[in-house]
């Protein structure tokens, strides 16, 4: 189909917008059931979705879902929404910190690896030039996975300020991102 072929990586931005716009869409759907008050909650959605694949013109990766810890108030929360949906985006986002975490180390390790090849290894402009564009690869790639797991500790909080996790999953700061080199 083709909303299945975005992954193929051969789409282009707006396809891509199509099938983002398209899984919210079928999300608000079933968001009505698990969280029957949010759009009475928050009169209506106020951002837009585009009704129909032919006019994309929004930025559909930048739509809120507006899952349960959108709702700061735990109460409201309460009112709003399945109490089981809470507990299954805290699972959620655990798993997806765990999973930053892991990316994060792997990629400082590749980094640090790269960097200590480059050292050794290439002498002359083109091919340092090449080695430090890779690693200003690497450096981005951290910094959004490391922005990942701030994001998701920051809904955390939102949803269970004072929980066991909390010593686990520590703030991520920007000098705890650093290779070994």
């Amino acid at each position: 189909s083709k909303h299945s072929a975005v992954y193929s990586g051969r789409n282009n931005i707006k396809d891509r917008r199509v099938c983002i716009n398209h899984r919210i869409r079928k999300w608000r759907t079933g968001q009505a059931v698990y969280m029957p008050r949010v759009a009475e909650y928050l009169g209506s959605f106020p951002d837009t979705l585009v009704q129909d694949d032919t006019d994309v013109q929004n930025e559909a990766e930048m739509l809120q879902l507006y899952l349960p810890s959108f709702l700061a108030d735990e109460r409201k929360r309460l009112a709003v929404c399945n109490p089981n949906l809470a507990d299954i985006e805290r699972k959620l986002r655990l798993s997806f910190m765990e999973d930053s975490l892991f990316e994060v180390r792997r990629l400082l390790r590749l980094h640090t690896s790269v960097y200590n090849d480059k050292k050794r290894n290439y002498t002359g402009q083109r091919l340092g030039t090449r080695a430090r564009a890779l690693l200003d690869n690497f450096k981005d790639k951290i910094k959004r996975v490391a922005d990942d797991y701030r994001r998701h500790r920051a809904a955390l909080l939102r949803l269970d300020p004072n929980g066991s996790w909390t010593e686990r999953y520590k703030p991520l700061l920007d000098s705890d991102v650093r290779g070994l080199n």
